[in-house]
């Protein structure tokens, strides 16, 4: 049985520029808008990716100094790190190997992290 995630609340900054980034550079399609009942005036956005299975909210953090890590997973790290670094995206460093699988990390301008991430299985027989 394969389980995905299909839903995580994500606390940002500033949610206009996660939504911008996500939608610009990583191919998520807003939903629509939402209303914090707990925190009138606070914006957030439902968000699907490319094949509509994952859905996301973006979020003020209770505190202006805190961004939730954001990682989304790829089927190809090396092709995204390329497309993103030619249009403009800064990254934290070239991708790098990890335990699991190929990684890069994308910062928008007000330094949220993307992590891009393709996960591999090193137990694999050749």
């Amino acid at each position: 049985m394969t389980e995905e995630l299909t839903y995580a609340e994500i606390c940002v900054k500033e949610p206009r520029a996660t939504l911008k980034f996500l939608t610009q550079y990583l191919g998520f399609v807003k939903v629509s808008n939402l209303y914090n009942a707990e925190k009138p005036g606070r914006p957030g956005f439902l968000l699907r990716d490319k094949s509509g299975r994952s859905y996301f909210i973006a979020l003020h953090a209770d505190h202006d100094d805190y961004n939730s890590p954001i990682v989304i997973n790829t089927d190809d790290c090396l092709k995204d790190y390329y497309l993103l670094d030619k249009q403009g995206v800064q990254f934290d460093g070239i991708p790098g190997y990890t335990s699991d699988g190929l990684r890069a990390v994308a910062v928008d301008n007000i330094g949220t992290r993307y992590t891009l991430i393709e996960h591999r299985d090193y137990n694999d027989e050749l």
